[in-house]
């Protein structure tokens, strides 16, 4: 999560009153021809192995503050070189321990499994948690033995960029550069194409808006590159031609995206939080959700929730969205409300609160 790092790194100077706040950075490059390749990986992937698992927890290891805050719980076994008792983990969501439960077939898919376990147990052994939902919670609660008392729910912010007017002629030179017609309906997905993006369903969808509203539709998918099992679904609906990917984008160029974007499609299985939902509100699109915790959390009434697995359902939802002007308008206002409650500078205030109780009660 590198973006809430970046935030709270931003913000957390703003509202510290006088704490010292320091980020440990390390730079991989300079270390990585000092290892023994690991079969498989990519030189990126190795540069990244080597960083997380070797270099990051020596700097860490003589990078000790009065409180440690390990920022993704994906670094939890930051925690055998961190002061534990002085140590704060934000758990974003608690998917590796749902990996961590399927069956492995594969060398490779075994050896993921044990390390996810491996990592999430060392991240559990922190004096306190930050989930960024209830619904996080709620799950730790569920699947870890670690005591309520000791979480926290903080919930991330939107970027104020977010909450520029929408500028029609930078709507429209978006859509151009895309090569979408002006007649017709721009879809958006934000996020990886992981399996609990449910990619399927976002696609079924998209064949059943097609099929049966006569309109013509496009999807943007920013953020993910297309699984080969996704890509040959792609074909046998035969939706090459009504798809657009970009799987790197700017800052400026995710709000044009938003903006010029009908309605924010967001049927994922399975979310920590739901941030690109209250980008999208923040920037006046309408969303259509899954129904599940922690979308229900952060959208709730300000969004249209559809079931996990009904292309038809979710095709209506956004048919009603489209056509009805009244409902459209009031989810624009309602988006734009319930966005403006998630602030960056609240997220550190609450995240600086938690470091004064682990400060006050550290051994």
């Amino acid at each position: 999560m590198d973006l809430y790092a970046e935030r709270l790194t931003t913000w957390l100077p703003v509202v510290a009153n006088g704490c010292e706040i320091q980020r440990a950075n390390v730079t991989p490059s300079q270390w990585i021809n000092r290892y023994v390749r690991v079969p498989y990986l990519s030189r990126a992937l190795n540069d990244r192995f080597y960083s997380r698992y070797i270099i990051y927890p020596r700097v860490a290891k003589t990078f000790q503050g009065d409180v440690n805050h390990v920022l993704d719980h994906s670094y939890g076994h930051l925690l055998r070189a961190l002061n534990p008792q002085r140590t704060i983990v934000t758990v974003h969501d608690l998917y590796p321990l749902h990996v961590s439960c399927q069956s492995a077939l594969t060398p490779r898919e075994q050896a993921r499994k044990w390390l996810l376990r491996w990592v999430m147990g060392h991240a559990l052994r922190a004096r306190w948690l930050i989930a960024p939902s209830e619904s996080t919670k709620r799950e730790l609660l569920s699947l870890t033995d670690y005591p309520a008392s000791r979480i926290s729910v903080v919930h991330m912010g939107v970027d104020e960029v977010f909450f520029r007017p929408v500028e029609e002629e930078a709507q429209q030179q978006f859509r151009q550069a895309l090569k979408v017609p002006e007649a017709a309906r721009l879809l958006l997905h934000v996020g990886s194409c992981d399996p609990r993006k449910n990619i399927p369903l976002l696609l079924q969808g998209l064949k059943a808006l097609l099929d049966r509203s006569g309109a013509d539709f496009y999807l943007l998918q920013i953020g993910g590159r297309f699984a080969p099992d996704q890509i040959h679904l792609i074909h046998h609906l035969g939706l090459a031609s009504q798809l657009r990917q970009r799987s790197n984008v700017s800052a400026d160029e995710l709000m044009g995206a938003y903006q010029a974007a009908d309605v924010l499609l967001l049927p994922s299985t399975y979310e920590g939080f739901g941030l690109t939902a209250l980008e999208a509100m923040a920037s006046g699109t309408p969303v259509v959700a899954s129904d599940i915790g922690a979308l229900r959390e952060v959208v709730g009434e300000a969004g249209v929730l559809v079931g996990l697995n009904d292309p038809a359902q979710l095709a209506a939802a956004v048919m009603t969205v489209l056509g009805d002007v009244r409902l459209r308008t009031q989810l624009v206002e309602k988006g734009r409300a319930r966005a403006a409650a998630f602030r960056w500078s609240e997220t550190a205030r609450k995240t600086l609160a938690v470091y004064h109780r682990v400060y006050s009660e550290r051994a």
